[in-house]
């Protein structure tokens, strides 16, 4: 199991998986937005201390005030600007697989096998920007060592946190949406 993995588990009585189980109780606790989902999870990943014992507020001013550097990365991770919809995409280091229409003609974009990524996806946005009627989500996936099955870990405000295990193949359930990946650097072992 890496440090991603171990974010999302329940908290139990062991010290190092303690501390990190109190992300999985975090975001089991509250119904986040996909965004915050993500940033706070590169957040801790990176050793980044967030507050996780109140509200959602409390923990993203606690990343916030982390650095100016931060500060920047908070704003892109979380699609704040219109006219940026791609910017949590940006707003991590790693291998972007940029944007583009899936269909039964394009694939989605292939997994990195045994890592993790950042999916990024949309519908209705014009001349590249959010406007009345877009629909986005992001979320993470772990790609299994065979790159064709994963781990989806995703929120969003009205389902809350939810975990599935599937395959990874053609267009991967994104048929009509435009979709972009980012392949994130190696997270080490616990």
């Amino acid at each position: 199991m890496d440090r991603g993995e171990a974010l999302f588990v329940e908290p139990d009585e062991s010290g190092f998986v303690r501390a990190l189980g109190d992300f999985g109780a975090f975001v089991r606790r509250h119904r986040l937005p996909c965004c915050t989902l993500t940033a706070l999870w590169i957040a801790l990943v990176e050793g980044v201390d967030v507050d996780l014992s109140g509200s959602i507020t409390r923990a993203a001013q606690s990343v916030r005030v982390t650095s100016t550097d931060w500060m920047r990365r908070w704003v892109a991770l979380n699609v704040i600007d219109p006219a940026e919809p791609w910017s949590p995409l940006i707003g991590v280091e790693g291998r972007v697989q940029y944007a583009r229409l899936v269909s039964a003609l394009t694939p989605a974009p292939s997994l990195t096998p045994g890592r993790w990524h950042l999916i990024q996806r949309w519908r209705g946005l014009e001349s590249g920007r959010v406007v009345a009627g877009s629909r986005g989500h992001a979320y993470l996936v772990r790609a299994d060592d065979d790159g064709r099955s994963c781990t989806v870990y995703q929120s969003s405000e009205a389902k809350g946190y939810r975990v599935k295990a599937g395959s990874w193949d053609g267009t991967a359930g994104l048929d009509g949406w435009w979709v972009g990946s980012v392949t994130l650097p190696v997270l080490g072992g616990l």
